[in-house]
């Protein structure tokens, strides 16, 4: 994801949310947001068990 200058802080609260929804999740073995400092590009890494598990966490988002 691309944050808008300024609007860092709010990106880190949604992804801390969506991070905390992951873990509750069936299957979900781990979740990371990287961000270089300084830079306004974010990853945020899932690990589930299998690919049944990632394709039903993925099918459970809106699309943003």
């Amino acid at each position: 994801r691309r944050v808008k200058p300024g609007r860092e802080a709010d990106f880190q609260a949604w992804a801390h949310g969506v991070v905390a929804a992951a873990h509750q999740f069936p299957g979900h073995q781990g979740a990371s947001v990287l961000n270089d400092p300084g830079s306004r590009e974010y990853h945020i890494l899932f690990t589930f068990a299998d690919r049944k598990s990632m394709r039903a966490w993925l099918a459970s988002m809106p699309i943003t």
